[in-house]
This record gives C-alpha cells, structure tokens and sequence, in this order.
C-alpha cells in the first residue's frame, strides 16, 4: 500500500489475507463480525529492496525471511514488485535453453 504521496507504507500478502480469515473462521459464530480495514492486517514494515540490486540479492531476501513477494523501493517509492512468480519464469526460461 501506498501513502498520497506514493511512499511505500505496508505490504498485503495472500497469505496475511488468509491467516485473517482463518482467524474470523474460529470466531464465535454468534458474534458481530468486526470490520477489517487494510491497515489492520497489512505488513506495515516489508523487506524491500532497491532497484540496482541483484537477483541474486532478492532471490535471497526472500529465501532468508520466507516471503513470497519483495516490492522494489527508490527513495521510499515503491516502483516495482518480485514474486515467486518471477523466479519460476526465469528458471523455466532457463531449463528450456538447457534443454534445446
């Protein structure tokens, strides 16, 4: 998530979004669901990294805290996002050069 001014201030994940709903699940079924707001289940302090870092410097970031996503900051501006997603289309992209 973004502030107005385009800095970077907290990051959702699916996973926090279903730890979230996990949690509602093991309400009391008679209770008043409460309402959630971004802000409540955001990650308000995400590893980040710059834009001249390496793959090799993501790649372990992500491996080292176990995140699945790494945005891409430039002067607390969020520019940009790595996902795991990224990582299985190089390594595909890789296989398939070794392959032919």
């Amino acid at each position: 998530m973004e502030d107005k001014d385009g800095k970077l201030v907290g990051l959702i994940t699916l996973r926090l979004v279903l730890r979230h709903f996990l949690k509602l699940r093991n309400q009391d079924p008679g209770s008043e669901p409460e309402v959630t707001t971004a802000k409540d289940i955001m990650n308000k302090n995400p590893h980040t990294i710059g834009p001249n870092a390496t793959i090799h410097e993501a790649m372990a970031i992500m491996r080292d805290n176990m995140i699945g996503c790494l945005p891409v900051v430039q002067n607390g501006e969020l520019i940009g996002i790595i996902t795991e997603t990224d990582f299985l289309k190089i390594a595909g992209r890789l296989i398939e050069r070794l392959e032919s």
